[in-house]
């Protein structure tokens, strides 16, 4: 808002010179005292006084609504992507939960093995076998 203002009352940065007269240039700060400089400097540049343009105001006034609807739509895509961020860390999360639940599971099978008693009877089995087979 402060820019817009400053445009409303000058066109350019060389049309605020023309206020200043050699007393208000004396007062506010000419550090040599020389008299010459500053009347050079008023003499090279004329400077004019910008009044009021109610179509530039308009324009602005355009510019600043653009501006704010530009805003309102960020910040809506803004928060779009939040939205978005925090369903997607959700998913991951339960995917990472999945994952070490099927870890733990597929760790508790590989455990599991054969049974005891299966074990001992395949080898009772094979020493059997192996007595009768050998001569």
């Amino acid at each position: 808002m402060r820019n817009i203002r400053m445009f409303d009352q000058t066109e350019d940065s060389r049309e605020v010179k023309d206020g200043l007269t050699t007393k208000n240039l004396k007062a506010s700060g000419d550090l040599d005292g020389n008299e010459e400089n500053l009347s050079k400097n008023l003499k090279s540049d004329p400077v004019k006084v910008v009044k009021e343009d109610p179509e530039r105001k308009l324009r602005l006034c355009n510019q600043l609504k653009e501006l704010k609807l530009k805003e309102t739509a960020l910040e809506n895509q803004l928060k779009e992507a939040k939205s978005t961020i925090s369903s997607l860390t959700c998913q991951n999360s339960i995917m990472i939960e999945a994952k070490e639940s099927l870890k733990l599971e597929l760790a508790r099978r590989s455990k599991k093995g054969y049974p005891f008693a299966f074990v001992c009877i395949v080898s009772l089995i094979g020493l059997i076998s192996g007595y009768i087979s050998d001569p």
